[in-house]
């Protein structure tokens, strides 16, 4: 039970500390992404709205000539000027040096997206040929979209009175540090994971401690009221049949017998109840053939559906085996078929169905029977200690709600499963469907 407890609270905890870092590490790398591409649009669009003149190395696109350069001229001064006129980047934070901090090249398309121009500055780009160029801008007009990345470029297109202008931005640098953060963060939150794994693991034996400790004394409480019970109930039970002995066939007595031996069963459902709790209940787990196993616990229940006009189809293939505790088993099926005997409709709409087969490697018992479940039965929850459905799990069933608690219990306990359907009926009775598989 230790181990057990101390698995469960190291994986609750690292599963709710690794959330919390991915989902941070997440929100930060996104937010530096979202925070550098708008950089680098808006660095394009003041590269846009630059007004320059022609540049002396762009290449027409009809000819494949560089375009003829005019002259530059330099405006006239008046000789009392507070200061030069403002420089196109000198807004917004950009300063004229910032030209020659970028690397840069545009594309001129017309409006069928053809290449018409290319213009390559060596003092912005050097390590982009035309050709490359043209492949990138046939690209990006290809994709229709105004922002993209090209290999290592972030580009925008906008549209002019020629067409479209197409301007690409060198973003090595830009990316190299979206990388450098994500491999930093990532590392941060490996080392906090792993350092956290070590403090809960230090420290989760003193975590789980009270809960341990209020656990073992509702088992030891459990366990001695059982026995505490038992010496007034004998004691009840052998009044009893003296009085029967003296008074045959009196209804108080039957009915007293019958209640001493209903409470005999709860005492002994819940010290067992408390027994499958421990680390290891089953230690000794064989070989055992679970067709034997079945049909010798539902004989008895044959014998009650007899009597009762009931009819109970059983389909045990032969030869199905599989490795732990006969016994656990065989209450397991007692538990079930109890539970179908008490409360599957008469006849002659009630019907129990009994199979045990052979699914891959597992051995599979499947009982299913007619029943009649209200809306308000939540089947999930039939195997839960104590809970009350109606016509499944009901008052009257003498367990006290904890009979399919014992045998979802005794399931996990040997590392099986057992599982609660309900199949709507199709112009019949409604059924209910349990599925045990080892």
């Amino acid at each position: 039970m230790l181990r057990k407890l101390r698995r469960r609270f190291i994986g609750a905890a690292l599963t709710a500390f690794t959330t919390v870092i991915v989902l941070l590490l997440c929100v930060i790398n996104v937010a530096n992404g979202i925070s550098t591409t708008r950089q680098l649009d808006h660095t394009l669009t003041m590269l846009m709205e630059e007004s320059t003149p022609p540049d002396p190395t762009a290449i027409d696109g009809s000819t494949g000539k560089r375009a003829p350069s005019e002259p530059n001229p330099t405006p006239d001064m008046p000789e009392n000027a507070a200061s030069p006129p403002k420089a196109p980047f000198l807004h917004d934070g950009f300063s004229p040096d910032v030209r020659f901090m970028l690397r840069y090249f545009s594309v001129d398309c017309d409006a069928d997206g053809n290449v018409t121009a290319v213009e390559l500055d060596a003092d912005y780009i050097a390590s982009i040929t035309e050709e490359v160029a043209r492949e990138y801008a046939a690209f990006a007009m290809a994709r229709g979209q105004t922002y993209g990345f090209v290999s290592q470029y972030r580009y925008k297109i906008a549209q002019n009175e020629n067409g479209y202008c197409v301007v690409f931005l060198n973003a090595e640098r830009e990316m190299g540090n979206i990388r450098s953060l994500f491999w930093l963060t990532g590392g941060i939150a490996l080392a906090s994971i792993a350092l956290l794994t070590v403090l809960i693991l230090a420290f989760s034996h003193r975590a789980i401690r009270p809960y341990l400790r209020n656990l073992e004394a509702q088992k030891e409480f459990i366990t001695n009221a059982g026995h505490e019970l038992k010496t007034p109930l004998a004691a009840i039970s052998a009044s009893a049949d003296v009085l029967d002995m003296e008074l045959p066939d009196n209804e108080w007595v039957t009915t007293i017998r019958a209640e001493v031996q209903k409470m005999g069963k709860r005492i002994a459902d819940l010290i067992t109840l408390s027994r499958l709790d421990e680390e290891n209940p089953f230690p000794e787990r064989l070989p055992f053939s679970v067709s034997d196993a079945v049909w010798e616990a539902s004989e008895p229940f044959a014998s009650r559906c007899a009597a009762q006009a009931l009819p109970f189809v059983r389909e045990i293939d032969n030869d199905v085996t599989a490795t732990g505790d006969a016994a656990a088993v065989m209450q397991v099926c007692s538990i079930l078929l109890d539970n179908a005997v008490r409360y599957t409709l008469p006849s002659p709409n009630g019907r129990i169905w009994l199979s045990v087969t052979r699914k891959g490697k597992l051995a599979r018992i499947v009982l299913e029977n007619t029943c009649a479940l209200s809306p308000d039965t939540d089947v999930d929850r039939l195997f839960e200690r104590f809970y009350r459905g109606d016509a499944a799990h009901p008052t009257r069933s003498g367990s006290g709600g904890i009979g399919l608690s014992i045998a979802y219990a005794t399931m996990r306990s040997l590392g099986g499963t057992i599982t609660a359907k309900r199949i709507p009926g199709e112009g019949e009775p409604e059924r209910i469907r349990f599925t045990v598989q080892l």
